[in-house]
């Protein structure tokens, strides 16, 4: 077999396997990056579903409170509560509710004492509504709803838990999903009774995890099952054998889906519904396996098809390409070194120029990088193609070139076909004739874009952060400023109501508002600077009093310290007062105290946060503690360093505590210590948490 012959019989392998590899690569690429596209499209439309779900349960929500809230505001049934007087007409009044709206199982009221009243019920969805008589009406102060309506806010709707019916202390069977919607009723200045609705929920539970392309759970914060896809397990906590989200999905799955608002992965998404009922509840959305199977088949048929198409095409080619080459080969055998030197040296764009620029041979890379044809490419000049800003530079380094033989990392400006800049990044060489180039080059556009888009991002960065410093600054203003404000707007008023009423304003007067005004707008413009020098980590040394500066802290961080349901229990020394940097202080205690928060936000139970302050002889002690179950071990030697967080991401980057310890060190001339600790309560309740010791000290001679 001669050179040409082996030459044709391996281009004829290398095509084929060319071909085999292209397949390979497609499938592999498809099963990689898109296989599960689809799949995850509808995930996320899933969250979209979720949403729409939890719509619609806050407008049945809202809805039932209208009810309840006309059904309390109607003259007829104040007169009733007044005296007693026409309750014949507030029981049809009842009735008519009960019959406009199929999906109420019973509307009742009950009086302070825990008396049935009135009672209209209803035994199925369809059914009637009917009055209780009298003699069957029942005692309900020792149920549930109607003791925690005694402690509730009055005029004010709260709902249970989504359940089943239990009747005579038994789960009704077939079980029978009900929701109870209570408004306690407020009288002459005090708790006159209940309207209760309960609700039949199954219909309404149907239509909400009916969805065609997901199988649908419900279940509630202790992971049993509500609704089910599959019909037997649902309600699971009733069952004979409780089922559990926990028995359906990895223990690292469920504890993610208890705890977080929305979780998305890659074959569920989970979410917390956001509704005002007690405990919570949570949907989760998972495709339905039949659909999984479908789109595995699709995806299969599609490789197959794909698979014999192209290496039909790829044979066909290879015959027709190996059919010219025999003709070309004996042509192209003096141009051999350079296609060899153009097509295997590197996979980046490549092309060899003559003197003046123009192209001479040149790869696929290059021509794409372009957008040209090879005739086209073959009609003009590289300098031809570059940006009027970048052509005498150009010149200059190709006459470089010339004289040095190289030029490495040359970026200019580009025109394609298309009209489009593109931003290549070429080393040139000069061939060994001395009388071409050798370009190797590479396209940085995408890189060049990427990088101004990082710019961007940082920039937008700087932006949050700034607008998150304002956002404090101004919330903490407002919530320092609502006192002072208002002892000033009372006074004023004060004063102009006697002046409208014509009484005599005295001289005495209207030195106290002056007085009054000029005290409080004092405090607002020290707040302002507190805060400032805050924010700005300024710190100066002065003296103050201690209780004074905690007061301060603690009113900052009074909303999220209300929202969270946390008491905090001070202890502190009266009539300290201290000579170190207020600023300093106040930052250290908000770290700690805001580090303390979110430890208690996980906490199901009673939230403590304790401040004990003394002084020793030496030295002021400040000791902060909170029954967050404390601080593993193995993280407890690192909790001030740099960066290190116990927190998710989201909530902190690692550097609060580090700051605190730097100022405790070095601006306040104290130490900073943390340990575990277990404590009891006034009510001898045993805590554990984690306590943060500061001490400083009294000698002035340190901060001279």
């Amino acid at each position: 077999m001669n050179l040409k012959n082996k030459k044709i019989q391996y281009l004829f392998i290398v095509f084929i396997l060319f071909s085999s590899i292209l397949v390979s690569s497609y499938v592999l690429i498809d099963y990689l990056f898109f296989a599960n596209k689809t799949q995850k499209v509808v995930l996320n439309n899933g969250i979209k579903k979720i949403k729409e779900r939890e719509t619609v349960f806050k407008d049945f929500i809202t809805d039932s409170e209208m009810t309840l809230r006309s059904i309390r505001e109607l003259p007829a049934f104040n007169k009733y509560l007044e005296n007693g007087f026409n309750k014949k007409g507030i029981e049809d009044i009842f009735l008519s509710y009960s019959k406009s709206n199929r999906n109420f199982m019973q509307l009742r009221f009950i009086d302070k004492n825990g008396m049935e009243k009135i009672r209209v019920d209803r035994r199925a969805q369809n059914g009637s509504s009917y009055l209780i008589k009298e003699q069957n009406l029942q005692n309900k102060s020792h149920r549930y709803y109607f003791k925690d309506s005694k402690n509730k806010p009055l005029e004010e709707a709260w709902f249970s838990k989504l359940d089943l019916n239990i009747e005579n202390k038994k789960v009704e069977i077939p079980f029978n999903p009900t929701l109870r919607a209570t408004y306690p009723i407020k009288h002459n200045g005090s708790f006159a009774g209940v309207l209760i609705i309960n609700y039949f929920m199954e219909e309404f539970l149907n239509k909400l995890v009916n969805l065609p392309l997901y199988d649908i759970v419900m279940f509630d914060e202790n992971g049993y099952i509500i609704k089910h896809y599959e019909p037997s397990k649902e309600w699971g906590f009733y069952k004979a054998e409780k089922y559990n989200i926990f028995q359906q999905f990895p223990q690292k799955d469920h504890k993610q889906m208890l705890s977080k608002k929305l979780l998305l992965t890659d074959s569920y998404v989970s979410s917390i519904i956001d509704l005002p009922l007690e405990g919570q509840l949570h949907i989760l959305l998972k495709l339905k396996d039949s659909y999984v199977k479908e789109q595995k088949q699709e995806n299969l048929n599609q490789y197959l098809l794909v698979a014999t198409i192209t290496f039909i095409i790829s044979l066909v080619l290879t015959m027709l390409i190996v059919k010219q080459f025999s003709i070309i080969l004996s042509k192209l055998e003096n141009k051999n070194k350079i296609l060899e030197s153009i097509y295997n040296t590197s996979k980046e764009g490549i092309a060899v120029l003559n003197r003046d620029t123009k192209y001479l041979y040149f790869n696929q890379a290059y021509m794409k990088m372009l957008g040209f044809g090879e005739k086209e490419l073959r009609s003009k000049s590289c300098l031809e193609l570059t940006l009027p800003e970048n052509v005498e530079e150009s010149r200059k380094i190709y006459e470089k070139v010339l004289k040095e033989g190289y030029y490495e990392n040359y970026e200019r400006k580009c025109l394609t076909k298309n009209g489009k800049i593109k931003i290549l990044n070429s080393s040139i060489a000069l061939m060994p004739d001395k009388k071409s180039f050798l370009l190797t080059t590479t396209d940085h556009t995408l890189l060049r874009e990427k990088e101004k888009e990082i710019e961007e991002q940082k920039k937008q960065l700087i932006i949050q952060s700034k607008m998150i410093s304002i956002s404090q600054l101004l919330r903490n203003i407002a919530h320092q400023w609502r006192q002072p404000l208002s002892i000033i707007t009372t006074a004023i008023s004060g004063l102009q109501m006697k002046y409208e009423m014509g009484i005599e304003v005295s001289k005495e007067d209207i030195n106290n508002i002056v007085e009054i005004v000029d005290e409080n707008a004092n405090y607002l413009s020290q707040t302002i600077d507190d805060i400032k020098n805050y924010m700005h980590g300024n710190y100066s040394y002065c003296n103050f009093d201690l209780e004074r500066v905690i007061t301060e802290m603690l009113d900052m961080e009074a909303e999220i310290i209300y929202e969270n349901n946390i008491t905090v229990v001070k202890n502190i020394e009266s009539n300290i007062e201290l000579y170190n940097s207020k600023e300093g202080l106040l930052q250290v205690l908000l770290n700690i105290v805001n580090n303390s928060i979110e430890i208690l936000k996980n906490n199901d139970g009673k939230r403590y946060i304790y401040l004990d302050v003394y002084l020793t002889a030496d030295n002021l002690i400040v000791k902060i503690k909170d029954n967050g179950g404390g601080i593993d071990e193995e993280n407890i030697t690192k909790i001030f360093d740099p960066y290190f967080t116990t927190f998710h991401q989201s909530t902190g980057k690692g550097m609060g505590l580090n700051i605190a310890y730097n100022v405790v060190t070095k601006t306040l001339k104290g130490e900073i210590s943390v340990r575990n600790v277990e404590f009891l309560t006034s009510d001898n309740e045993n805590l554990k948490g984690a306590e943060f010791k500061i001490v400083m000290p009294v000698d002035l001679e340190l901060f001279r």
